[in-house]
């Protein structure tokens, strides 16, 4: 009998972020972008974005609360000598 192979979506790279793969944080959202390198752009302009998915959210918080398939969560990496 063949077992189901679970593996995990690739997120793309983005320069500046850490990502996780599967999971999202719900909540929270600063506003959607049209693309997820529009979303970093945004993000990275906005000290309050402190992330972003892979559908273009721009997120307050970046916790991992909500499993979903196929989703990337980005995480910004703060900067030396930001706050």
């Amino acid at each position: 009998m063949m077992r189901p192979c679970h593996l995990q979506s690739r997120c793309l790279a983005i320069a500046g972020y850490t990502t996780a793969s599967d999971v999202s944080h719900s909540g929270e959202d600063l506003g959607r972008a049209s693309s997820v390198a529009d979303a970093a752009s945004k993000c990275n302009a906005d000290s309050n974005c402190k992330g972003i998915n892979s559908e273009g959210w721009l997120l307050r918080v970046v916790s991992q609360n909500a499993n979903l398939k196929g989703n990337c969560l980005y995480t910004k990496i703060a900067r030396s000598g930001s706050v």
